[in-house]
């Protein structure tokens, strides 16, 4: 009895050390001017679940300290507060993950820090090709950061329109997709693009400076896809009558480049 006790709590163990080391673990790590420091991280595993919080995985909601500086992120179901966010691995040849990071009390200038290795070195069934960190309020360094290029970034202070502005919320993207050619010349589809009205309800317009026609994806922040097209001529409408109330993210892509855009949908 004895013996088959140990051996129990031998597999047990062995299960649970499975379960708690995941496919890909990746940081954030933030640290703002009054050396304030906070650290989110992103799991993908097969244990995962979109709907579920995985505990075994790092994932929980939290509770914000009022006055210290605080990094989180979110999910498209609700606005529970993450420091560990996890998501299961995708049975689809184009896999993607958006994910929203959200900050307060911070003072600029934020340096953010990364380790390229884990992009690299995971067991995922697939390969990285993208990991990308972004805005809609302000172009980080005039440009979409590209992760596997650098280690760090800095969020200096700035000013727009003549009051502070506010580089979160961030968008972190990955992707097992080729990235365009000249990916980072837009990261805003402002640069190029009008999308109206926001919040949107029932239908979203896009229209284009130069007309080339250019595909669109509507995906969520846990990087599903809901919808997909083309869009041949502009001014353009997209149809959202079947989406629910939530945050999305438009990302429109040519030959050339891919533009982001976050949209909120209210039915």
């Amino acid at each position: 009895m004895k013996y088959f006790l140990t051996i129990t709590i031998l597999l047990f163990s062995l299960v649970l050390c499975a379960q708690v080391q995941p496919q890909f673990k990746f940081y954030l790590a933030f640290e703002d001017a009054k050396h304030e420091k906070d650290t989110v991280w992103i799991v993908i595993d097969s244990n995962g679940s979109d709907s579920l919080f995985d505990t075994l995985l790092g994932e929980s909601s939290q509770l914000l300290d009022s006055t210290a500086f605080q990094v989180w992120l979110i999910t498209n179901q609700n606005d529970s507060v993450l420091k560990t966010i996890a998501f299961p691995i995708r049975s689809s040849s184009s896999i993607s993950y958006s994910i929203l990071v959200k900050s307060r009390n911070s003072q600029y200038p934020i340096t953010i820090r990364w380790d390229t290795n884990l992009l690299k070195n995971h067991t995922l069934p697939f390969e990285l090709k993208q990991a990308t960190l972004y805005n809609n309020n302000y172009l980080i360094l005039d440009k979409t950061v590209d992760l596997f290029k650098s280690d760090s970034v800095m969020l200096p202070e700035f000013t727009v329109g003549g009051g502070a502005g506010n580089h979160f919320p961030l968008i972190l993207f990955l992707s097992n997709n080729e990235p365009p050619d000249d990916v980072g010349i837009k990261n805003t589809i402002s640069d190029a693009f009008s999308v109206y009205p926001k919040p949107a309800s029932t239908v979203l317009n896009v229209d284009r400076n130069d007309h080339e026609q250019c595909s669109y994806f509507i995906i969520d922040l846990l990087g599903k896809t809901h919808q997909a097209g083309r869009l041949q001529s502009f001014p353009a409408q997209i149809n959202l009558s079947h989406f629910q109330t939530g945050n999305y993210i438009l990302v429109l892509k040519d030959t050339k480049t891919i533009s982001y855009e976050s949209i909120l949908i209210l039915k």
